[in-house]
């Protein structure tokens, strides 16, 4: 699936994160999916205006005590992006080229 320059889409995965279940979802169709406690089978992922496609991943929540995920970004991200990328001024820790690992308690 390709996304537009300035789109975002959103992926559902099951919980045992099989490849296989992998699609498309859309809060219009299935609002009920978009929830605090679904979100670690979610997956955002968004192409900016100049093209680069960055992906937030949702590996643990604690509900509004915070969040913990991961984020990629296939160029340099704008300040303060990745920080923010679950929420406000998560803590960010570099784990790969273009990919972040993000604790947000914020939440």
């Amino acid at each position: 699936m390709a996304i537009k320059n300035g789109e975002s889409t959103t992926f559902l995965i099951s919980e045992d994160k099989d490849p296989a279940t992998l699609r498309v979802i859309t809060h219009e169709h299935e609002p009920d999916l978009f929830t605090r406690s679904n979100e670690t089978n979610l997956i955002s992922a968004r192409r900016t205006a100049q093209g680069r496609l960055t992906v937030g991943i949702c590996t643990y929540s604690m509900g509004h005590a915070g969040v913990y995920g991961l984020y990629y970004s296939s160029g340099t991200p704008d300040p303060r992006e990745v920080e923010n990328s679950f929420g406000m001024g998560g803590r960010v820790a570099p784990v790969a080229p273009n990919w972040w690992r993000v604790a947000d308690y914020s939440q």
